[in-house]
């Protein structure tokens, strides 16, 4: 399956854009905006969960 061309070949649009870097000050500040992973739950006692069927309707 061939790429879909848009008639600009990639080397010109490499060619024609100008250098970049980003500065140590921005990448920290990104990082400090982004939020901490989520740490996993600790697992929970056996007896903590509630008995079968306690969120079942009564009949009537």
């Amino acid at each position: 399956m061939s790429l879909p061309s848009n008639g600009i070949p990639p080397e010109v649009i490499r060619e024609t854009m100008p250098p970049y870097s980003l500065s140590a000050d921005l990448l920290a500040a990104t990082f400090a905006a982004v939020p901490a992973p989520l740490r996993p739950t600790p697992p929970r006692p056996g007896g903590w969960s509630a008995p079968r069927g306690w969120c079942r309707r009564s009949p009537g």
